[in-house]
């Protein structure tokens, strides 16, 4: 539903304040202006067509009403956003430009904020402010910052995951240290064999001494199942060179008998032709 304040008069005098609204149920009409009696005249026609009601009014803009309404107090449109000004209504436009309290968009997190509120929160309550990281001088969201502090600053020092006694390496140096930790997680080497054995790298290496005959055995059965499929594969070798024999065999089977039938079909010809001059002759 659309309105609009306005001051009018009737074609008698009468004065009246109104707030006109459209819906789509009422037909509004305003006609072109007409001058009377030096004034200036619109002709509006109202329809109520859901109740069959209709009525046809001649007004105009009356001045005297609306010198009136502009001495009427009212409140700024920033109320809801803090404003406690009141005053009058001539005066809203020249206060509603100024006016401290008009609601600003926060460019961090999107919000409207009063124009008077948008420092402070920009620099202290806005969960989106960017604050710079106290160990790399990174720029992250404020929200982000104990995670960034926690999981992913680079230049933070921590301890070793593995524990294996060193403190203080920074957090992008971890990869390098691991290549040196001896408490790092391994496998043992014969893995790939079958051995499942896990332990640090110094546990691995005694590991390693220590289980030789087991892994002697391991690669044993490794080779044994090598030699199996080595010999799974020559048999099928085997059988498909068998079955290219038997289809080279075939192709020379069709050749011959191609060559068989392109001999046949050329007698054939010789004896056409040879009917075709006997069948000459006698017609001569």
């Amino acid at each position: 539903m659309a309105g609009a304040l306005i001051a009018v008069g009737f074609v008698c005098g009468r004065r009246m304040h109104t707030v006109i609204y459209l819906r789509h149920d009422m037909q509004f009409f305003i006609n072109y202006p007409q001058e009377r009696t030096g004034r200036t005249l619109w002709s509006y026609n109202i329809g109520l067509t859901n109740y069959g009601y209709q009525e046809n009014y001649q007004v105009f803009k009356d001045k005297s009403a609306h010198r009136e309404m502009q001495r009427l107090e009212v409140y700024c449109s920033n109320k809801n956003y803090g404003c406690p000004k009141k005053m009058k209504w001539k005066e809203l436009d020249k206060h509603s430009a100024d006016c401290e309290y008009t609601p600003e968009c926060c460019a961090f997190c999107g919000n409207l904020i009063p124009r008077i509120q948008t420092n402070h929160h920009q620099t202290e309550e806005c969960s989106q402010r960017p604050v710079a990281c106290r160990y790399c001088l990174q720029q992250v969201p404020f929200s982000e910052y104990e995670t960034h502090i926690d999981e992913t600053c680079l230049e933070v020092q921590v301890d070793c995951p593995h524990k294996c006694g060193a403190t203080g390496i920074k957090r992008g140096e971890l990869e390098e240290h691991f290549r040196i930790c001896q408490a790092k997680p391994a496998e043992c080497p014969y893995r790939v064999y079958g051995c499942e054995f896990q332990g640090t790298q110094p546990e691995v290496k005694t590991h390693e001494d220590e289980d030789k005959v087991n892994h002697i055995h391991l690669l044993a059965v490794q080779l044994g199942r090598l030699e199996l499929d080595k010999m799974e594969i020559t048999r099928k070798t085997e059988e498909c060179q068998n079955q290219l024999d038997a289809l080279k065999n075939q192709v020379q089977s069709f050749e011959a008998d191609n060559e068989q039938h392109k001999q046949t079909a050329e007698n054939f010809e010789k004896k056409m032709k040879s009917l075709q001059v006997g069948l000459v002759a006698w017609f001569i």
